[in-house]
């Protein structure tokens, strides 16, 4: 099991090239005639330069590109548009921040991502591999403007950030264009907006005097589930019960679970970002023989409650509306409590013999992480089939020897909602 999942993980480079998924739109050459066709939809976050074509699915693939085509769109998912742009260059991320205003721009052509288009203002982003950008541009211009905020160090306190938003005060001018009265109470309110698509597009939407629209493409969706999980404790180091000839008793006990997908791109739906919580139980026994009679026999019996909180990504590898093939992986952080910590050495050396049993002279660690590896099935956009296998992960703080668990779960989820 563990080695199908690798296997398959390792393999994703591979199958994201190998797929596509052919969806209805147009391009706009720059000869400005308009074709009809198939457009490859890409699950991407930077702006593309470049996207195949076919006038009908059974035709091979055309290339486009910035030097052909002047606009393309894929009907009801995205639409781009070519412009020649101002674009800056200073970094927001908190720590690669410059010392002092960096207004550096560099002008290049791109696509724009289309994000409103209305009867006074058309709204744009632009993503490359340092940020996002959003560019607007009013009915009575050709050429887009970016949205402009600056973030950079004090340069006389260096622990202190300066936001510069001057996409506040061009906001705020093209409402005063389109709109002969504005209320002191909305100048406060555009005052107050994020450099975000989610609250830029509040202002676009009153400036284009339409209703912002829904995404028929929900971006999260809740599941529940149920399932077995299947465990085993494993004793490594300077202990008798590390020996090969020592027995791990597998437990295989039920497990519920539930969490929150969110999609990278919701008209897509290839790679997902997963938090799943599990409750799990397990009940572990070690046992082993020895040639010492003084201590013939060797136990440890443990249970296990866990809370189990784990981020992870993942990846459609086979992706249609009705049947979807997934791998994944993530980080297990387990929050755990422990019972029934009892050992046990058996003396043979007089008769009858006699067992010494110790509770808690193992002590165990609250939190600890795992790494599981998953794969699955889903059918009808309802019903998920996953199984997945953590390796082992040590549950004791021991230098000379350690106690480990290694889990692999197999279940069910039922995904809510509308997808």
């Amino acid at each position: 099991m563990k080695r199908t999942l690798l296997s398959l993980l390792l393999a994703i480079p591979l199958l994201c090239q190998a797929q596509s998924n052919y969806q209805s739109g147009y391009v706009v050459t720059s000869n400005k005639d308009t074709l009809r066709g198939f457009i490859d939809y890409k699950e991407r976050r930077i702006n593309p330069s470049s996207f195949s074509f076919k006038p009908t699915l059974n035709d091979q693939a055309k290339t486009y590109s910035l030097k052909n085509c002047s606009a393309y769109g894929i009907k009801g998912m995205e639409y781009f548009e070519r412009y020649t742009v101002k674009i800056s260059m200073n970094d927001v991320t908190i720590s690669n921040l410059p010392i002092g205003l960096d207004s550096a721009y560099r002008i290049d052509t791109v696509f724009l991502r289309v994000v409103q288009k209305g009867k006074n203002v058309t709204m744009f982003s632009y993503v490359d591999g340092l940020k996002e950008r959003f560019y607007i541009m009013d009915k009575d211009n050709e050429v887009p403007e970016e949205l402009v905020r600056h973030l950079f160090l004090n340069p006389e306190n260096n622990s202190s950030v300066v936001t510069v938003s001057k996409y506040l005060r061009q906001l705020l001018a093209i409402r005063h264009k389109f709109t002969t009265v504005t209320t002191e109470e909305e100048e406060e309110k555009i005052g107050k907006v994020d450099y975000t698509k989610r609250d830029l597009m509040k202002v676009v939407s009153v400036i284009n005097e339409q209703h912002q629209e829904k995404s028929k493409f929900p971006r999260t969706r809740f599941f529940g589930g149920v399932g077995l999980n299947i465990s085993n404790a494993i004793y490594e180091g300077d202990n008798g019960l590390a020996e090969t000839s020592a027995q791990h008793k597998t437990s295989s006990l039920p497990y519920i679970t539930g969490g929150l997908d969110v999609f990278a791109n919701p008209a897509i739906g290839r790679l997902i970002y997963r938090t799943e919580l599990s409750l799990f139980i397990s009940k572990y026994e070690v046992s082993n023989t020895t040639a010492i009679q003084a201590r013939s026999r060797l136990s440890h019996t443990f249970d296990q409650y866990s809370a189990v909180l784990t981020p992870q990504l993942i990846y459609n590898i086979y992706n249609r509306d009705n049947l979807k093939f997934f791998i994944g992986a993530g980080v297990g952080l387990n929050f755990s409590k422990y019972s029934n910590n009892i050992s046990a050495v058996t003396n043979s050396v007089f008769t009858p013999s006699t067992t010494e049993v110790a509770e808690n002279i193992i002590d165990f660690e609250l939190f600890t992480a795992s790494f599981p590896l998953s794969a699955g099935i889903m059918l009808n956009k309802k019903f998920e089939f996953t199984a997945s296998y953590s390796g082992r992960f040590s549950l004791t703080d021991y230098s000379y020897f350690s106690v480990s668990a290694r889990r692999m779960k197999i279940g069910l989820n039922y995904m809510l909602g509308k997808r």
